[in-house]
Parts: C-alpha cells; sequence; structure tokens
C-alpha cells in the first residue's frame, strides 16, 4: 500500500511520515533521496537525522536507480522524498529521467498500468492489510482523524514545552524538536494565566478563613516564584548586577556568564521582594480578570521581543527559542494576543497598567541595544519581573489616589 503526504515547505510533512512508518510492525528502511552538495542541504540532512534518531530506521541513501535498490521484501520504506528522486533523475548527468522513477515505483511498490504517480513521502506494507479512506476494524485510522490527533499531540507538546522551559510545574519528557517547538512561545503567556490563578485563588483562600494581611501579601508575593521556579528572577539577578558595573557591553555580558551572584544582585533582590511583598499586601482585592491581563500580557511582549529585537551572538536559549520559532507567524500572534490583553485590562479599569507594560517595554529594548549589545535570556527575564513590578505598582497608586479622591 502506497501512503501519500503532502504539503508546504516546514509544515511537518517528514515528521507525520515518520510517524505513521513507526505506527507499524516490522523493519523500518529511511530511503533518502537527497544528494547533500551545500552546506543548507548538508543542514537538512543533518537535522532529519537527529529527529529520526531512535526511531528504528535503517537509512539507505539512494538518489539515483530506485528500480536497483535492494530492499528487504516485507519491509515499511519511506521515501524521503519524491521530489528529490525525481530531480535527481532529470537533472543528474546519470540520471534516468522522469521514467525511472515511475520504473522504480512500479517495480518497489507494486504499481500497475504504467500510471505516473507523485509522493512527497511513501511507506510500504502489506497489499489488502488495510483500507486507507475508512476504518478498517484493525486500528486504522481515517486520514482526517490520524491528521487531527496529531495535531493535538504537537499543541500539548507545544505547551509542555513552554511550561518545561518557563515554569516549574512537572512535564511529561518528550524529544523536544522543530514540531512542538515551532510555536512554544506561543504558549508562554499559558504559564501567566496559571500564576494568575493561583493568586486568584490564594486570595480567595485568604479571605475565606480570615489569613492576616501579611501572610496574604507574603504568599501573593512568593507563588510567581514558586511557580516559575525563580528562572525569571535569575536574569534579573544577573542583569541588576551587569548595570551595577558601569562597564563596557563586553564586560557586561562576562558578568551575565558568570554563575556566582554578586552583592548588587543580592541587594536588588531584597528590594524587589520587599517592594513586592509591600505592594501586594497594600492591595486590598484582586480581580481575575486584572490578574490574568498582567501575568499573559508581560509574557506576550516578552515573547514579542524575541521575536523583534536583534539577539546578541551567544544569547543562549533566548537565540535557541527565537531561531526555533516561526518568527512570522509567532510575532503577529503574540502582536494580536497582546493588543487583545491590553483591552481587556483597559476595560477592566487598568489601563495605566498597560501604559507600565508599554514604557518598560520600550526601555527595555533601548537597554538591550545600548548597554548590552542585544537580546539574550537573562535581559527577557529582567523584563518578566521589571514590567510586572511596575504594573503592580501603578495599579497600587491608583486605588489609593482614588480612595484619596
Amino acid at each position: 500500500m502506497l501512503t501519500l503526504v503532502i504539503g508546504g515547505a516546514g509544515s511537518g510533512k517528514s515528521a507525520f511520515a515518520e510517524d505513521l512508518v513507526c505506527r507499524l510492525p516490522g523493519e523500518r528502511i529511511y530511503l533518502a533521496a537527497m544528494l547533500p552538495r551545500d552546506p543548507e542541504s548538508r543542514e537538512r540532512v543533518a537535522k532529519h537525522r537527529a529527529q529520526r534518531a531512535g526511531m528504528g530506521f535503517e537509512t539507505l541513501e539512494r538518489g539515483l536507480d530506485l528500480e536497483n535498490a535492494a530492499l528487504p521484501r516485507d519491509a515499511n520504506v519511506l521515501l524521503e522524498d519524491l521530489s528529490n528522486l525525481l530531480a535527481n533523475e532529470l537533472y543528474e548527468p546519470s540520471g534516468g529521467g522522469a521514467e525511472a522513477v515511475r520504473r522504480g515505483l512500479v517495480r518497489r511498490h507494486g504499481l500497475r498500468g504504467g500510471k505516473p504517480a507523485l509522493h512527497a513521502h511513501t511507506r510500504r506494507s502489506e497489499p489488502g492489510t488495510c483500507r486507507p479512506r475508512r476504518s478498517c476494524g484493525r486500528g486504522c485510522m481515517r486520514p482526517a482523524e490520524r491528521i487531527e490527533r496529531k495535531s493535538a499531540v504537537i499543541v500539548l507538546e507545544t505547551i509542555a514545552v513552554a511550561f518545561s522551559m518557563f515554569s516549574a510545574v512537572p512535564m511529561p519528557q518528550f524529544a523536544w524538536n522543530e514540531r512542538n517547538m515551532r510555536y512554544s512561545l506561543c504558549a508562554f503567556p499559558l504559564v501567566g494565566a496559571l500564576i494568575a490563578l493561583a493568586l486568584w485563588g490564594w486570595d480567595l483562600l485568604c479571605v475565606m478563613l480570615g489569613f492576616p494581611a501579611m501572610l496574604r501579601g507574603a504568599g501573593l508575593c512568593l507563588l510567581p516564584v514558586l511557580i516559575t521556579g525563580g528562572i525569571h528572577l535569575d536574569g534579573y539577578a544577573d542583569v541588576c548586577d551587569a548595570l551595577a558595573s558601569h562597564s563596557g557591553i563586553d564586560k557586561r555580558q562576562e558578568i551575565l556568564k558568570d554563575p556566582h551572584i554578586g552583592a548588587f544582585a543580592v541587594i536588588h533582590l531584597c528590594v524587589y521582594f520587599i517592594a513586592c511583598f509591600a505592594l501586594w499586601t497594600a492591595l486590598p482585592s484582586l480581580r481575575l480578570p486584572v490578574l490574568l491581563g498582567m501575568f499573559c500580557l508581560s509574557r506576550a511582549l516578552s515573547g514579542l521581543a524575541l521575536t523583534v529585537f536583534p539577539l546578541r551572538p551567544g544569547s543562549g536559549l533566548a537565540r535557541f527559542f527565537a531561531e526555533a520559532a516561526d518568527r512570522k507567524r509567532v510575532r503577529t500572534f503574540l502582536l494580536a494576543l497582546a493588543l487583545l490583553l491590553a483591552l481587556l485590562l483597559i476595560w477592566q479599569r487598568a489601563g495605566e497598567t498597560v501604559l507600565a507594560a508599554v514604557l518598560v517595554f520600550l526601555y527595555y529594548r533601548r537597554m538591550c541595544e545600548k548597554d548590552f549589545g542585544g537580546l539574550s535570556g537573562d535581559l527577557a527575564g529582567w523584563f518578566l519581573q521589571t514590567a510586572e513590578l511596575w504594573m503592580l505598582a501603578v495599579m497600587v497608586v491608583r486605588h489609593y489616589v482614588e480612595a484619596a479622591l
């Protein structure tokens, strides 16, 4: 049986086809048709090899003459891909043209009648074992069902990647790859939503049980750190250390890479926690929509910066996530989300928090370029903590100004 997998560039055709073959019992052959001649093609080959590592494939490189390829009779064969094979046969000096591809498919996959076939990927199994267009009662699924299930898995993995990286919440272990990292920054604001729900729940519990204001404020101050594991505070401390050095860009970068904490970082962390504790304690009540808007907006802007701001060479995980992302689509999504969250906060009469976040964001861009020569993961952590603290501060100020008036 032949299975046809088609799609645009970078749409996940290879990963989808590999998953299909891995569902089948028996030997797995990866028939690689690309002839790598330049750095770009060699990089693609290396990426695909890493992607299928541990899947049980035996790789056979065959860029020409599929008809005479030594393939086991009962193996499940994945051809990667037909367009490369056809191009090789058409344009290589030793190629046999489109007819050579047709003969190879007729011989290897049992095609009859000499009809040409175009495939991006193929897999092989025993003829008649299942029917491709509907369930056969043997565990097979309709193609649409396979796509829906695969899409659901990728979405869940994408969310898990975001939570694994940006929170301390336990997540299932799986390989990070191109598919589940492409939109992981889009799931970053969900960590903010979890923090908002946790804060709202703690505030509600404190009201119900009559906890003292200091205990309530301490919980509101510490919950975001407990949920994130302090990953953003770590960057905040490093950046405060680097800025306090009043050195040049190169020296500041050295400080960011230094695993030790400096005196100025300790001082700034103490100031941060005292201010955070005081502000949460001073705020008499919390509204869930406002909390959702604040903590999701800060993360939407942080992710947006990774797709917009210039990255410093060797910026570690920031560059890793930025380069793995589909920048154009992620940027569009996060910008739209940020606008929606801003409208939500304005509707909830908390527009001052939007202004604070935007001003910190603008200063953040200037600081990245002027003081550090580009964005890094530590700077992203500094922005998140600073933006949330200032949003909280202006909200408290507005509350008491309105009360005084």
